[in-house]
């Protein structure tokens, strides 16, 4: 939804903040909150998945508090599931790291590992769907060969060479139902233009140890998972719309001191990257009082953004709900224009059609242009019939 004072239309609705300041503020505001949630809330009928997420904290805080709920136990149990299902996933992935360590890949695990484990501080409090991990840019085929061999495929089944000409990792799903997403960028608004090859150095030569029960591997340090969760959440069609706010608010309280805010700043202008962050900065100060540095703020607001830059995050984070004529066209831009925005035209006109063909499911490029009238067609009609077409589903991310 939009947000008066902030750019786009990608942030939290008022039920979700104020499930947000119940789960992350100070524990008398959170009991405050709560109360007054509760007389309209139903756990049953909470259906939001990122709100669903959230019940382990809002448990822990309420808890701190003093409160008491008769679905405290219902919260206890989902906790529990949590714990299960993130254990699941930590034992599977340590044979995964130590294949790739052997076969000389570098690793630095991202998202929900390292936020469970060394911010969260107990592995029921984060969900998780699956596990993250970066290696070099160089190293891509060599990492993918190496879990191939060990039975993982790509999820979307898209072939290596567009995998790697057009996104920033790969969905890998095993039979046993483990599931990994390799990336060799943080994501592309990361890339520094004309260094795709170095874009993650600097964040591999920064890295910190974790122990992943008993093994020691490398993540991001504070002020680059901050920045890495600024930038994921904050686009409009990011399934992490509430939970980047959670994970942000627990790393900035947790890292204190510790977090390099110098650093955190000189790499959002680098990377051009002043519209999302200074715009989540300000929310996590306003809405959840994270702890953000007033400078933090004050100095990014004073960064000159481009035009172009400018213009390609009123599609990125804008509204997506809206009806045009392909059905979904305003998801699909701001999904092309996250992707492109630091590509040239040459490259974005070449590789457009090939974007279009894996976010519509088609077989070739070719079928494109035919996809596009049937869409309009069916949105004419549909229009004139009183009824609209259903978004379509989202490419891979």
């Amino acid at each position: 939804m939009k947000r008066p004072g902030y750019d786009g239309a990608c942030w939290p609705d008022d039920f979700q903040a104020a499930m947000l300041r119940v789960a992350l503020c100070e524990p008398e505001i959170a009991a405050s909150e709560w109360a007054a949630l509760r007389r309209g809330l139903e756990l049953d009928d909470l259906w939001d998945p990122e709100l669903q997420r959230l019940l382990p904290l809002v448990l822990r805080n309420l808890q701190t508090a003093g409160a008491d709920d008769p679905d405290f136990p219902r919260m206890k149990g989902i906790q529990r599931r949590t714990w299960f299902e993130n254990q699941r996933r930590i034992h599977g992935v340590k044979p995964v790291l130590a294949q790739l360590h052997d076969a000389g890949v570098e690793t630095l695990l991202l998202k929900g590992v390292p936020l469970a484990l060394q911010y969260y501080g107990e592995v029921g409090l984060r969900p998780m769907a699956d596990v993250d991990v970066l290696v070099p840019f160089a190293s891509y085929d060599a990492a993918l060969d190496v879990l191939e061999a060990d039975g993982f495929s790509d999820v979307l089944d898209i072939p290596r060479d567009r995998r790697r000409r057009m996104y920033h990792g790969s969905g890998l799903g095993h039979p046993d139902g483990r599931a990994i997403d390799v990336h060799w960028q943080l994501a592309l608004p990361f890339v520094l233009p004309h260094a795709e090859d170095e874009s993650t150095a600097d964040f591999f030569a920064a890295a910190v140890d974790l122990d992943l029960d008993g093994m020691t591997v490398p993540t991001l340090c504070s002020a680059d998972m901050l920045l890495h969760l600024l930038v994921h959440g904050l686009w409009a069609g990011s399934a992490a719309n509430v939970r980047w706010v959670a994970d942000s608010a627990v790393v900035i309280r947790v890292a204190g001191d510790d977090l390099d805010w110098d650093r955190l700043l000189d790499q959002t202008v680098r990377r051009d990257l002043v519209v999302p962050v200074v715009n989540g900065l300000r929310f996590l100060a306003d809405v959840v009082d994270a702890g953000v540095p007033p400078r933090a703020v004050n100095d990014l607001l004073r960064v000159p953004v481009r035009g172009r830059t400018r213009r390609a995050y009123e599609h990125i984070m804008g509204e997506t709900g809206e009806t045009d004529l392909l059905g979904g066209l305003a998801g699909t831009r701001a999904y092309w224009a996250r992707q492109s925005y630091k590509w040239g035209p040459w490259r974005a006109g070449r590789d457009l059609p090939y974007f279009l063909q894996d976010n519509w499911n088609l077989d070739h490029p070719a079928q494109v242009p035919l996809e596009a009238v049937r869409k309009a067609g069916k949105r004419v009609a549909g229009m004139v019939g009183g009824r609209g077409e259903e978004s379509p589903a989202q490419g891979p991310v």
